[in-house]
């Protein structure tokens, strides 16, 4: 009987400026974000594709843009995702950080939409949390054999039917090959299907097993934001990267792949 496990993530922690008090941080935080102006319907998209990782997070504020880079609670998936401002004000020497609770930020924000709010009345609504103790991973450099464009819909479509399935995919492109395979097998059903996609695969195929349940996540967060198409980077058991972006908001995920031991 074989058992999984999946490859980690890691991170190091960042720290509050010891001279600010966290109210006083929280605040800082708060007016260096609404400095810039973003429309809340794109704000929210990149809260989901934080959340579709994490709850909470340390958004970094810049002169003009804001970002976040985060794993999960399991060190199997990161997030670096950073939407662009429509305005500024001026230029930020320095970057500010803000800890949020994504969670209930998106809850209210899916409501807030709807009344069409301008992007300084959604201040009020942001609850800030505590970000001293927050990984600030580093992004790993891969250097992955294998690049597929793939359309997101049908991507995230066979995902629907592996999961009546079984709660894992295998992800596959052969050498040479202009498709990409996803395959499942559960206790008494095997399914397979290859995807039409744009395949840079010259030399060498991949193949590896993930998380159906992360995996899905992040999809759906591609979907929620109105990316259309993904691209993925992939090898033999290393972790998967996915890229989607707009006119606005740009996101790479790293997913960890399962190993399967004996």
């Amino acid at each position: 009987m074989s058992a999984s496990s999946s490859a980690a993530i890691r991170g190091t922690s960042g720290a509050m400026p010891a001279d600010l008090t966290e109210i006083e941080a929280a605040e800082a935080g708060l007016d260096a974000l609404f400095a810039l102006e973003f429309a809340p319907k794109d704000f929210l998209r990149f809260l989901r594709m934080v959340k579709a990782i994490s709850d909470e997070a340390k958004l970094v504020v810049s002169h003009d843009r804001v970002s976040v880079r985060a794993v999960d609670a399991a060190h199997v998936a990161l997030v670096d995702v950073a939407l662009k401002a429509a305005t500024t004000r001026g230029k930020r020497a320095e970057d500010v950080e803000l800890g949020l609770d994504v969670e209930s930020a998106v809850k209210r924000l899916k409501e807030l939409v709807k009344l069409d709010l301008s992007w300084q009345e959604v201040r009020p609504y942001l609850q800030t949390v505590d970000h001293s103790n927050m990984s600030s991973p580093n992004l790993p450099v891969l250097n992955m054999p294998v690049n597929v464009t793939i359309d997101r819909k049908a991507f995230e479509t066979y995902l629907r039917v592996v999961g009546t399935v079984t709660n894992h995919v295998e992800v596959s492109v052969q050498a040479g090959g202009k498709t990409l395979r996803l395959a499942a097998q559960g206790d008494v059903v095997k399914v397979s299907k290859e995807l039409p996609a744009e395949v840079m695969a010259p030399d060498n195929g991949a193949k590896s097993l993930f998380s159906l349940d992360y995996l899905g996540l992040i999809v759906r967060a591609f979907k929620d934001a109105g990316i259309k198409t993904v691209r993925l980077e992939l090898g033999t058991d290393f972790p998967v990267k996915m890229h989607g972006a707009n006119s606005s908001l740009d996101a790479t995920y790293l997913l960890a792949p399962r190993i399967e031991t004996d």
